[in-house]
């Protein structure tokens, strides 16, 4: 057990454009897909808050049992395992959204999870075995979360403004920028994103020249992130057509 929840074991490694990778984002889409095709279904679920506050237990014990197994082992450092980082922290506000029902903090969380989890998805930074806890709370805090999240938008009935945009737009700014504060003061290494967007483009041939540059990275990094949001408005927009944004 100790083995499997501070990531000892060895055996296939999941990591940027393995095979593990490229499997978990096929079985995503498919998931999207299929979830498409049947929206008339799943806005007919009853039993709406039962199955919400559900979501909201599972996530909230893979997130106590990730970090309270670092802390009984005693490895637990909070220059690593503060959950400030932009995909945790996206992951703590699901949650509270699936106890409280509260449809602000959905909003919030839909924009937050093109911003984090889908580019952790299409980017990841960490290189584990299949074996390890970790691969088990990065398929949850990002592929899961992301499939929960549209279902959630089909069967809450649940409809945007560009108030609402503009409100989360904001308050994405403000976590980043309060965690590169943060960052700086207490010499850690929160919600690098564009680092290891950097050691991506880097495997990627033709893309060189965005890696071994910082003020290149960084501006891919925006970019990709307001395709993000546009999709994400796509997607709103689809679902409902009559929908504000």
């Amino acid at each position: 057990m100790k083995n499997f929840l501070l990531n000892y074991n060895y055996g296939l490694n999941f990591n940027f454009l393995s095979f593990i990778y490229i499997i978990l984002i096929l079985i995503t889409i498919f998931c999207l897909i299929k979830i498409t095709k049947h929206q008339e279904i799943i806005r007919k679920i009853k039993n709406k808050k039962t199955i919400r506050i559900s979501v909201g237990i599972f996530f909230l014990l893979v997130m106590i049992i990730r970090r309270l197994s670092f802390v009984f082992y005693g490895v637990y450092d909070w220059h690593h395992h503060l959950d400030i980082n932009f995909c945790s922290m996206t992951n703590i506000i699901f949650v509270i959204y699936c106890f409280t029902g509260n449809v602000k903090i959905y909003k919030l969380c839909y924009y937050m999870i093109f911003s984090g989890p889908l580019m952790a998805i299409l980017f990841p930074s960490v290189n584990v075995s299949i074996n390890n806890y970790s691969f088990f709370c990065f398929v949850v805090m990002h592929h899961l979360i992301f499939i929960i999240n549209y279902i959630f938008l089909i069967f809450n009935n649940i409809k945007f403004s560009k108030k609402d945009f503009i409100i989360s737009y904001i308050l994405i700014v403000l976590f980043v920028a309060f965690t590169y504060i943060f960052n700086a003061v207490y010499d850690t290494n929160y919600n690098t994103l564009s680092s290891f967007l950097s050691f991506r483009f880097s495997m990627i041939p033709f893309f060189h020249f965005i890696a071994n540059n910082h003020i290149l990275s960084n501006l891919s990094l925006v970019l990709i992130n307001y395709i993000f949001l546009y999709i994400a408005i796509r997607v709103m927009k689809n679902t409902y057509s009559d929908s504000v944004c």
